[in-house]
């Protein structure tokens, strides 16, 4: 069964700023799956919702990601096979999500 990771950070950043923050760490991940033999990375964006597909050993992990004025929020799917490590996912992006949009982390 799949399962679904879904979590909101409050932000004290401009709305540009924070969408800038997220498309280069998206970016940055990206270019990492790359060199993964395996994997691929897939996003759009309609609006301020940034739709992606990233694809890891066949295995299809999907969500969104909500950038608003005071909140970027975050939905990942995890396929059944990965949902074993949903709470790794959950700890990584809470700790990276925090770090991406603190005030002093552009500078």
């Amino acid at each position: 069964m799949n399962r679904s990771i879904t979590m909101s950070f409050p932000h004290e950043l401009s709305q540009p700023e924070a969408r800038r923050r997220v498309e280069a760490a998206l970016g940055q991940l990206g270019q990492q799956l790359t060199t993964v033999k395996f994997a691929s990375l897939r996003q759009s964006w309609q609006g301020d919702r940034m739709s992606f597909v990233a694809q890891v050993l066949g295995q299809d992990v999907s969500g969104h990601v909500d950038v608003l004025p005071e909140t970027v929020g975050i939905e990942v799917t995890l396929p059944a096979i990965l949902a074993l490590l949903a709470d790794v996912v959950k700890g990584r992006l809470q700790t990276e999500g925090r770090k991406l949009l603190a005030r002093d982390a552009g500078k």
